[in-house]
């Protein structure tokens, strides 16, 4: 969790990481903590310096309870790599996430 007055959208100088990023590598971390951060003003479509957002971090994390707490706050289900060519749909059936695979789909992610 974060400290008292610490900034929700801090973004690492080399990397542009951000916390919301960084709680798909804490164990401990859960949908309760992207809730926080959220709702202390973290970006939820912001990128790091690789293109990379939360919700990507989080399927290729093989995090689905975080990826669907950053769903739930509107988070842009149609997550592209920086390459454009792998979306968060296909993260999610990579890493057989099948719940995650259920919500994007419901929420209106392309099957392409």
């Amino acid at each position: 969790m974060l400290p008292p007055l610490a900034d929700a959208n801090y973004a690492d100088v080399y990397s542009g990481v951000t916390p919301l990023m960084l709680l798909a590598e804490k164990p401990d971390s859960c949908a309760d903590d992207v809730h926080f951060l959220v709702e202390n003003g973290a970006e939820v479509h912001r990128r790091s310096y690789a293109d990379e957002s939360a919700l990507g971090v989080y399927c290729r994390s093989q995090r689905p309870d975080l990826a669907l707490a950053l769903i739930s706050h509107f988070s842009d289900i149609r997550y592209e790599d920086a390459g454009h060519t792998i979306s968060s749909l296909h993260l999610a059936r990579r890493y057989n996430l099948p719940e995650l695979v259920q919500t994007l789909l419901a929420r209106g992610a392309v099957d392409e």
